[in-house]
C-alpha cells in the first residue's frame, strides 16, 4: 500500500501538467471556434468496436510515448482537447446544451480520464 501510495504521489505533479495542457487547448478550441455551428451525424457505436478502438490508441500512446519521450502523447493530448472544445462549443451553438449532456458527456468523461492517465504515464 505503501508502494501504490508513492507512486501515485510521484505522478501527480504530472498528472497535473496533463489535466493543465488539456484544458488549455479545449479553452483555445472553445475560444477560436466560438462562432462555428456544427450538426449532429448520429452514428451506432458498437461497445467491441469502440473497446477496440480506444485500446488500439492506448497501445499505440503507449509505444510511440516511449520511442519519443513522450512529446507525441503531448501533442496528441492537446490535439484530442482542442477538437473536443471545437465540438462542444459547435454542437452547443447548434443543438443547446441537451445533446452534449446526453451524447458527448457519458462517453467524454473515461475518455478524457483514460487520455490523461496514459499521458500521465
Amino acid at each position: 500500500m505503501k508502494r501504490a501510495k508513492r507512486i501515485i504521489i510521484g505522478h501527480a505533479k504530472y498528472f497535473g501538467i496533463s489535466v493543465l495542457i488539456y484544458a488549455g487547448a479545449m479553452f483555445l478550441g472553445i475560444i477560436i471556434s466560438q462562432n462555428t455551428r456544427l450538426s449532429i451525424n448520429p452514428t451506432q457505436m458498437y461497445f467491441t468496436d469502440t473497446l477496440l478502438h480506444n485500446g488500439l490508441i492506448g497501445l499505440g500512446m503507449l509505444i510511440l510515448g516511449i520511442i519519443t519521450f513522450g512529446i507525441f502523447n503531448t501533442f496528441f493530448l492537446a490535439y484530442n482537447a482542442f477538437y473536443l472544445g471545437v465540438t462542444v462549443i459547435g454542437v452547443y451553438n447548434s443543438y443547446g446544451i441537451a445533446p452534449l449532456l446526453s451524447g458527448v458527456l457519458p462517453h467524454a468523461i473515461t475518455e478524457i480520464m483514460a487520455i490523461l492517465i496514459s499521458c500521465t504515464l
